[in-house]
């Protein structure tokens, strides 16, 4: 003989709320892993965008930075400070070298090779500029 069981009332409500508690827990971690993924995509767009950002900051400074440079013109004092001190020591020299009306000459003479002397030969590296 075969022995059937019947499934009680009270069997078939536990077996429904199982059924729904299984369900709701299944749900439940499907919506927490979308959630989740969600917000991992959220936090590495938001990433991406301030590294983008932060990027574009840093080249448009850097274009500032040119722009600013090539709008000033570059320091040149044409060496004065060498011309200067060339014409004087050459004129010094002129002068003790020079007799009579050809002192004149000696001092000028002296004054215009030490002033293109000092220019080329003593660098000052811009001095005037500062």
């Amino acid at each position: 003989m075969q022995s059937t069981k019947r499934i009680g009332s009270s069997d078939r409500k536990v077996l429904a709320i199982g059924s729904a508690v299984l369900f709701l827990l299944a749900a439940t971690a499907a919506t927490a892993a979308y959630v989740s993924k969600e917000t991992v995509q959220a936090e590495q767009d938001k990433q991406a965008a301030m590294q983008q950002a932060e990027k574009q900051k840093a080249e448009e400074e850097k274009l500032h930075h040119r722009q600013m440079a090539a709008a000033q013109p570059r320091c040149n004092d044409s060496n004065i400070v060498g011309t200067l001190a060339g014409g004087v020591a050459g004129g010094v020299l002129g002068h003790q070298v020079g007799k009579g009306s050809g002192n004149t000459v000696a001092t000028i003479g002296g004054t215009l090779g030490g002033a293109y002397l000092g220019n080329q030969y003593i660098p000052t590296r811009n001095a005037t500029c500062r």
